[in-house]
């Protein structure tokens, strides 16, 4: 059986022969016609369930031209609960719009004998020949009596290959019919390589008229259906070579390609069909914008209705055709993309059409250019390097260098030159003055050293130290830290002096970070705590030593009461003390002796406050007496603990007062002294502190005598206190006390 599609517009052929006439005129018709889709023959060829809201009238055989009204009557009334019809009383009939008509049959020999005809039609077990069968076709459609009669399509099994010399044959028995558009299927598909919608069923249903197939504007042409049967019928055909087993033939009736075929029937696929489609148009709407060459082939292999077919497919090819010029290209640039001269390379990019390595070639190119541009002048500055043992130029040639002819041995120099002790020496005394911004020792080295690697650099510091020293050095005196040289307590700070001096040194240096830090102090003496902790967080990852402190101590007295957070709060301070800051490590000490942290000991306390009391702290020197005093984290020794005490208070620091008060009181490593005693106590307790007032208070009477009875001609001097100075510690002393130190308070 041929395995092609035959189209033909043969209709000015035909017209010379008579086999064709004019589609039969209008009939006048009830308001009520219908559209009608008339089965003939066995309808096992493709199901029509899947078209709804027309009239399908199966009709199992061709009733003979004297039947066929009767027949045709027949069908309408049992395929119908109710049929109407407007008509005299001996013509019912029609009431039919458009017509529509699909026939399967099949073709079959002539009787042996029979003259006329040499090919019949074998239909609901009867064979005819092709004279009979036009005869009952027409006489069938027109007991249909349509307005319109629109197309026909007839399947015709071939077993023997007798059609295709039988062509003219055919057409002239079947155009007494009338029909504008006549489609015939030759041979038999196996089920597998069948359209996935009937081509009549999707014309019937207005597909072809739709968009993107069609305009959209509601009657199915000539040209739409054509182009719908075309693809629909090579399709399965274009997908499986098993699948060419039909050849097909379309006839018009008129020349005109804008004849409409189908107008408007009402008819409707089903609910899963429209379904199908709506996700075929939205995925066909996607893969035209996309580059996705196995999803576009899967789509165009799968689809049922596949909108945008043609422009699918055309995408298609040009997208593997650009995969095979890709691959091409690919296995030429992997030929030549170590070249060492330019020649291939600029073939290439003459001559690239996807050019997925344009820039890499270009760069290829530049790079072999610039090297041969290089070369002399690399060589030169190699020379020099390596006569004057100047490493820094060393690693800039190796760096820079572009042809690199002499890498190797500028390497070798450079390894011989890094590999001196006294080199090595000299970089690591230059490492260790910029690490601790020694500006001192940073000249030092500038003046004496031998092959002064990082000289610039070393100059530059120096002069940026001097600079800082010169600005910084009244900020850090009026709001720094102690081992700045500033005050230790936030209330001590001269908040005026202390925003001037800092001011006029951000305005010279507004991103040096000591001196942001020392000015966020300031903002943290002001109750702007939260500005502070910023400036204090960046400063700690930055690593500047004396942040830690002020970011730990935050963490862990949080201002606005929250709970403390130790184990950030030890971390930022274990920190900070490996850098060498006082008040890290102060706070370590009270984190450490009172067992805070855990895997931290009191007697890691004690070495702490030893190693800050030696530099000077004073309240590293008074822990340390605190502990000595009272056997905390080490054995007690009272002589000790008095020396580091009396530094700590000497020194201002009243928190040292009433301890050194209890040992001159009791005579601990010292006479007894209640004149001592009693001054410390009174000082401490006017300054405010805690542990002073509560021994001057609930603890008066484990005052010794002596010191109550100052304490008493104290408060005797102020006004305070009327009764007599006996050393003996009654209520009336104590609300004494409470008195003066509430008025202290509400003084301050």
């Amino acid at each position: 059986m041929p395995n092609r599609f035959m189209t033909a517009i043969l209709a000015a052929a035909f017209a010379t022969h008579g086999i064709f006439t004019s589609p039969v005129a209008a009939q006048t018709t009830p308001a009520a016609a219908v559209t009608r889709l008339l089965l003939i023959g066995s309808q096992d060829h493709e199901a029509t369930a899947t078209l709804e809201g027309i009239s399908q009238i199966a009709l199992p055989r061709l009733p003979t031209a004297d039947r066929a009204k009767t027949e045709f009557l027949s069908a309408v009334l049992t395929s119908n609960p109710v049929s109407s019809f407007v008509a005299g009383p001996q013509a019912l009939g029609g009431n039919t719009g458009q017509a529509f008509l699909r026939v399967t049959a099949e073709v079959t020999r002539t009787a042996e004998g029979t003259a006329g005809d040499a090919i019949g039609i074998g239909l609901g077990g009867e064979a005819m020949s092709l004279t009979e069968f036009g005869t009952r076709l027409a006489a069938l459609v027109e007991a249909v009596a349509p307005e319109k009669r629109q197309m026909t399509f007839f399947y015709l099994k071939d077993p023997e290959g007798l059609f295709a010399a039988q062509v003219s044959s055919f057409q002239q028995a079947v155009a007494g019919s009338g029909f504008a558009l006549i489609v015939t299927e030759i041979g038999e598909r196996p089920a597998d390589c069948r359209p996935g919608v009937a081509p009549d069923v999707a014309l019937i249903a207005g597909l072809a008229d739709r968009a993107p197939f069609g305009d959209g504007n509601g009657q199915t042409n000539v040209a739409e259906a054509e182009a719908w049967i075309s693809a629909a019928m090579t399709r399965p055909g274009s997908r499986s070579a098993a699948c060419n087993t039909t050849y097909a033939l379309v006839v018009r009736a008129d020349q005109d390609s804008s004849v409409v075929v189908v107008e408007p029937t009402g008819a409707q696929l089903s609910t899963e069909l429209e379904s199908q489609l709506f996700r075929e148009t939205f995925e066909a709407r996607f893969l035209l914008g996309s580059t996705a060459t196995e999803r576009i082939g899967s789509f165009l292999q799968s689809c049922v209705f596949c909108p945008s077919e043609a422009e699918l497919s055309e995408k298609l090819t040009v997208l593997r055709q650009e995969e095979i010029t890709r691959g091409l290209e690919n296995s030429i640039w992997e030929d030549i993309r170590e070249d060492t001269v330019t020649d291939r390379l600029a073939i290439y990019l003459e001559s690239c059409t996807i050019c997925d390595h344009r820039d890499a070639a270009g760069r290829r190119i530049a790079e072999i250019d610039a090297a041969a541009a290089a070369r002399e002048a690399e060589a030169a500055a190699y020379a020099a390097a390596a006569a004057n043992r100047d490493p820094a130029a060393l690693r800039d040639y190796l760096a820079g260098c572009i042809a690199c002819d002499h890498k190797a041995a500028a390497e070798k120099t450079l390894a011989m030159i890094e590999a001196d002790a006294a080199y090595q020496a000299e970089i690591a005394a230059r490492d260790l003055a910029l690490a601790a911004r020694d500006r001192i020792a940073l000249a030092a080295w500038a003046e004496s050293c031998t092959t002064c690697e990082g000289k610039a650099e070393v100059e530059t510091e120096i002069e940026r130290l001097r600079q800082a020293e010169v600005l910084i050095g009244p900020c850090l005196a009026a709001a720094g830290l102690p081992q700045q040289g500033g005050p230790r307590q936030l209330e001590e700070i001269d908040i005026a002096t202390a925003r001037t001096a800092c001011a006029a040194a951000l305005a010279e240096l507004p991103q040096n970070l000591q001196v942001r830090v020392v000015a966020a102090r300031i903002d943290q003496a002001e109750g702007r705590a939260d500005l502070a902790a910023a400036v204090y967080d960046e400063a700690v990852a930055a690593g500047l030593p004396e942040a830690h402190g002020l970011a730990a101590y935050l963490r862990f007295t949080p201002p606005d009461g929250s709970i403390p957070d130790v184990e950030t709060a030890a971390a930022i301070a274990g920190a900070g003390a490996l850098l060498g800051d006082w008040l890290s490590k102060e706070i370590l000490i009270l984190l450490y002796s009172r067992d805070m942290v855990a895997g931290h000991t009191p007697d890691e306390a004690v070495a702490i406050a030893r190693d800050i009391a030696d530099q000077g702290d004073v309240v590293g020197q008074f822990f340390l007496g605190y502990f000595l005093q009272n056997g905390l984290g080490v054995a007690a020794d009272d002589t000790e603990a008095f020396q580091w005490l009396t530094r700590a208070a000497d020194a201002g620091y009243v928190r040292a007062q009433p301890f050194l008060s209890e040992m001159y009181e009791t005579g601990r490593a010292v006479a007894v002294d209640a004149e001592s005693a009693a001054a410390l106590l009174w000082s401490a307790a006017r300054a405010g502190d805690s542990v002073a007032a509560a021994r001057l208070t609930d603890q008066l009477g484990e005052r010794s005598n002596d010191v109550v009875r100052i304490i008493q001609q104290n408060l005797r001097d102020l006004g305070m206190f009327s009764g007599r100075a006996d050393g003996i510690a009654g209520p009336g002393t104590v609300r004494a006390v409470r008195d003066f130190l509430d008025s202290l308070k509400q003084q301050g």
